[in-house]
């Protein structure tokens, strides 16, 4: 089986250039070399090792997005997400020894059944999952096989000290791809698009539809930090932007059967709408599809700083003991012509994937002049209005946001990506719930009047020093000189709005974080200011 997979595996890559005689050869001088290795080594060898090494090196030839998945690696790549799952809707995450909610999907049974952030569970169907030093992926893989089996899941909620019975029915969950959704203001609307999978469009299309005319005369689509997904799904949300029949993206190839169109449909609720889309340095692939074809056609303004540059697209091969690779199919072309696809060498993946860190380091984050356009870049231009757009460099925005450069101190982002933070803020929320309720019974209430404390930020370094995990420790001293104001205020301004966030996160839910965020994001209100604003935003075309 081995064999047969590596074989299969270098057909499809010779395929794409040799000669079928070539084909033949050249598969036939690979599997005798695999034959001998495995008869004639004076060693014992680990031959499934063997050829996943030879496959990755292979690929190494190719270029960078042409990728192996090994059976484990595969089933984490967010392309082969599901748009559902069988649940009960609700995330969850062990600290204390205790399982805990971290999160609940709305309308979910979770919801229905009352879970909420914070609720702790003592036990799942009589298996003990609290106190019982489980981890997170034991506890997971039990609950899909309950989930699975068609019977309801009994909990056991933790409440004052006493255990509830709660019976909740599993049912089929969305994988919800859009991370938030609201209405800024009368006129305007803020959507977040993490990632793209096949149900996106539905997604979109269902969000849109909860607010009204007006509130859709403006939008502002956010879609940093999104690594892109499914070709088809940015199609479907590009569909209610342009008019029927408009070019959305071209792919081209030595295949013909690469070689394809993407195109709007009719039905589209945001055709009269002004747009504004956020992009950053890790908007990638379906991202630049749709933020390429609003700046080709001159249909809104691309706001943040230059994307990644991936404009290859891939089709997905499952072997036979269920690894996967991904091949390299065609290229993707902006309506203008232009590829977007960023320079990369084949043997070069490493400076390729670094690329990212080295725009930050030469002050292009920063700097808009610091974007490496060459003199000899051939120039494309936008269909209506005409102006320079540049090819393999991403996404260029017509309006440049710089970097917020004010960052958190290194034993604070320790804390935070560690979780050490968050799962103090559950204890803290779960110990003083009712007060929580009764003083910020609102969102809007939590933002006006919820202040962190010099208090509360000496209560999270006493926790964070007795955390076992990986958190960074510094003595009383270094951080009772943080909070003085002998240090950079910016700093501790940074990590109290971080803190109130979080805060928010857990109190109300992912979109009101968000919210919270939008507050202070530079590239947010950047594009709010230019959307609610004729003039500036016709200005900023030319």
């Amino acid at each position: 089986m081995i064999k047969k997979t590596l074989v299969t595996l270098m057909f499809l890559v010779f395929v794409l250039g040799e000669s079928p005689a070539q084909n033949n050869g050249d598969i036939s001088k690979l599997e005798q070399v695999i034959n001998i290795i495995s008869k004639s080594y004076m060693d014992t060898i680990n031959t499934r090792k063997l050829v996943d090494e030879t496959i990755r090196i292979l690929f190494e030839r190719l270029d960078p997005h042409t990728v192996y998945r090994s059976k484990d690696e595969a089933k984490d790549d967010f392309l082969n997400r599901p748009a559902f799952h069988r649940g009960i809707g609700m995330d969850f995450r062990i600290f204390d020894d205790t399982m805990t909610v971290t999160g609940v999907i709305p309308r979910s049974p979770a919801e229905k059944a009352g879970l909420r952030p914070g609720t702790r569970i003592a036990f799942a169907n009589g298996k003990h999952v609290s106190g019982s030093h489980l981890k997170y992926p034991e506890i997971t893989d039990y609950l899909s096989r309950v989930y699975h089996s068609g019977d309801s899941i009994r909990l056991g909620v933790i409440k004052d000290k006493k255990v509830k019975t709660v019976a909740i029915q599993p049912d089929q969950i969305q994988n919800n791809s859009i991370e938030s959704f609201y209405a800024v203001n009368d006129s305007c609307i803020y959507l977040k698009i993490s990632f793209f999978n096949f149900n996106t469009g539905k997604e979109f299309t269902e969000a849109v539809k909860t607010f009204t005319k007006k509130q859709l005369k403006n939008i502002i689509l956010d879609l940093r930090d999104n690594p892109g997904g499914i070709l088809t799904a940015c199609n479907e949300v590009c569909t209610h932007f342009f008019n029927d029949g408009i070019q959305i993206a071209n792919m081209r190839s030595q295949s013909a059967e690469a070689c394809k169109s993407l195109f709007a449909e009719s039905g589209g609720l945001l055709t009269n709408s002004r747009i504004c889309v956020l992009i950053n340095e890790l908007s990638a692939s379906s991202s630049e599809i749709i933020a390429g074809a609003v700046q080709d056609w001159d249909r809104g303004i691309i706001i943040g700083r230059r994307s990644f540059g991936k404009g290859l697209v891939q089709q997905l091969f499952t072997l036979e003991d269920s690894s996967q690779i991904r091949i390299t199919v065609s290229k993707i072309h902006t309506p203008s012509g232009r590829c977007i696809q960023k320079e990369y060498k084949t043997s070069g993946f490493n400076k390729y994937n670094g690329e990212i860190i080295s725009r930050r380091l030469r002050g292009e984050n920063t700097d808009k002049n610091k974007i490496p356009i060459s003199e000899d870049a051939t120039t494309f231009y936008t269909i209506k209005l005409h102006r320079k757009i540049y090819p393999e460099l991403g996404i260029i925005p017509d309006v440049f946001v710089p970097e917020d450069t004010v960052s958190v101190p290194a034993f604070w982002q320790s804390w935070y990506t560690n979780r050490a933070i968050d799962n103090f803020i559950l204890s803290d929320i779960n110990k003083n719930r009712e007060s929580y309720s009764k003083e910020f019974p609102n969102f809007k209430k939590f933002t006006e009047l919820f202040t962190p404390t010099r208090k509360l930020e000496r209560e999270i370094f006493e926790y964070c020093q007795k955390d076992t995990s990986d958190c960074q420790k510094i003595s009383r001293e270094e951080f009772e000189k943080f909070i003085s104001p002998l240090y950079p205020a910016d700093a501790e301004k940074a990590v109290l709005k971080q803190l109130k966030a979080r805060y928010a996160y857990f109190l109300f839910g992912s979109t009101e974080w968000r919210k919270f965020l939008n507050l202070y994001d530079k590239d947010f209100n950047a594009a709010l200011k230019l959307i609610n604003d004729y003039e500036e935003y016709q200005n900023a075309f030319k």
